[in-house]
């Protein structure tokens, strides 16, 4: 288990720190509205992931997480599969987006849609990779993606010029590598037409985990989107510089839910009855984490911030407060989430993930329009707080029925 959970950490941090530098490196080479558009294409990546993992990557994690496994091979290639064929899906409307849409973000949305497919895949297989206890070839292939993408972004910005579609095609360009080394290693090829049906059988947790991305990340991410007819691509990008910063504490958080996720499967297999207590800590470790790289990043000088960033640190540095309270709410959703998962209640899942999205959308399309970036980001942040309580309130509602059925020790059955 340690190994494990040490593997994917550092797996997790290689990602928070090549995503930190391509967003330092772009938000230092391009201009504001330039950034503003890579930034619509980020946040269409992140919604794209995001709805690819519900259906395709979290369910395999639940379901091939155990010790013996003889049908995880088969349903890796069938999850990698579907992920392909909603980066597809995903692709081809980014693309036909980018076709009505005139200027640099139409170009560099049709540059995303034509390689989302193969980002998808990427990230496919390294959610296999955990399936399978082997976070280690999930940190090699990171690597991989790393590597390419600081020589591709260099080349490409040297031969073409410094501008969103470049960027866009390197950084992208570099996941596609990654996703054809990550077949490679797995040694599975996509399998398109069993993933379709692979994914229709796992529907009885896709179908919420997919609804439940939609009523909160994705939610999130669209109400991101709204800055941009409610202000400006340079408000939208002004977000996004805030978020590179805090980016390396999303990860982490989000790496602590990974590892807790497949090793609670398994720890629980033998030990049940104790999660709680690994709900509890979840969520502790990844408010600490939080309150110290939240204070740290807010206390970063002007002039370190304008290295950073550039003419993106102004904007961004008064974003930081809300934006690291809104990391803090999901931090203290951590671990009720984890244990959700572990105990497959989707049902309950789906409750705090539908009221929290009511909470999202009125206090950040409000915020938004009221007061631009700044609103919406406050909107999101207040309404994450009352979210986690939510959160806690249905995990202990699923933990309770757990136990009534006789499915943990200390219930009864019935």
């Amino acid at each position: 288990m340690l190994r494990r959970s040490t593997w994917t950490l550092a797996d997790q941090g290689l990602w928070a720190v090549s995503n930190f530098g391509l967003g330092v490196l772009v938000a230092r080479m391009v201009s504001p509205a330039e950034f503003g558009a890579f930034s619509v294409c980020f946040t269409l990546y992140l919604l794209a992931v995001g709805a690819s993992r519900a259906v395709a990557s979290e369910p395999l994690l639940v379901r091939h997480s155990g010790r013996r496994d003889e049908h995880r091979a088969v349903a890796v290639a069938a999850s990698a599969g579907l992920a392909t064929a909603v980066g597809l899906g995903a692709g081809a409307l980014v693309v036909a987006a980018g076709a009505a849409w005139s200027g640099s973000l139409g170009r560099t949305l049709m540059a995303l849609g034509v390689l989302l497919p193969a980002l998808l895949l990427q990230d496919a297989l390294r959610y296999g990779f955990l399936a399978a206890g082997r976070p280690e070839k999930a940190f090699v292939n990171d690597g991989v993606w790393a590597i390419a993408q600081v020589g591709l972004v260099l080349a490409a910005s040297a031969l073409m010029g410094r501008t969103a579609v470049t960027m866009v095609a390197a950084w992208a360009g570099a996941g596609a590598v990654a996703a054809l080394a990550g077949c490679v290693q797995a040694g599975v090829v996509p399998l398109l037409r069993e993933g379709l049906a692979w994914g229709s059988a796992q529907r009885s947790l896709s179908g919420p985990f997919l609804a439940e991305f939609a009523l909160t990340l994705g939610l999130q991410q669209l109400i991101l989107l709204a800055v941009v007819p409610l202000a400006s691509l340079e408000a939208l990008g002004a977000v996004r510089a805030g978020q590179i910063l805090l980016g390396p504490l999303r990860v982490v958080i989000l790496s602590l839910a990974m590892v807790a996720v497949p090793e609670g499967v398994r720890f629980s297999e033998d030990n049940r009855g104790s999660e709680r207590g690994a709900a509890l800590f979840v969520s502790s470790l990844s408010v600490l984490c939080g309150l110290v790289y939240g204070g740290l990043a807010m206390a970063i000088p002007d002039r370190i911030g304008e290295h950073l960033l550039g003419r993106q640190w102004g904007p961004a540095s008064r974003l930081l407060l809300p934006l690291v309270t809104a990391i803090l709410a999901y931090a203290a959703m951590n671990g009720p989430l984890a244990g959700l998962r572990v105990l497959a209640a989707a049902r309950q899942s789906l409750r705090a993930r539908a009221t929290g999205a009511a909470l999202a959308l009125i206090a950040g399309v409000a915020g938004a329009a009221t007061h631009g970036a700044i609103g919406a980001a406050w909107g999101l942040a207040v309404a994450g707080l009352l979210s986690a309580a939510v959160y806690w309130w249905q995990f202990e509602d699923a933990l309770g029925r757990a136990r009534r059925r006789g499915a943990l020790p200390g219930g009864e059955a019935g």
